[in-house]
């Protein structure tokens, strides 16, 4: 995965993830990492 896509999967996961109260942020940033990536495979 280029680069810039990672970076753009990392930012759109932090959004989710903060707007979650009490979440475990670690699993939940990769979960919600997981989800961002599988909605833009082309990146």
């Amino acid at each position: 995965m280029p680069a810039r896509a990672s970076e753009l999967l990392d930012g759109l996961s932090t959004r989710v993830v903060l707007g979650q109260r009490d979440a475990d942020r670690p699993a939940s940033l990769e979960r919600a990492r997981s989800a961002a990536a599988l909605l833009v495979p082309h990146l």
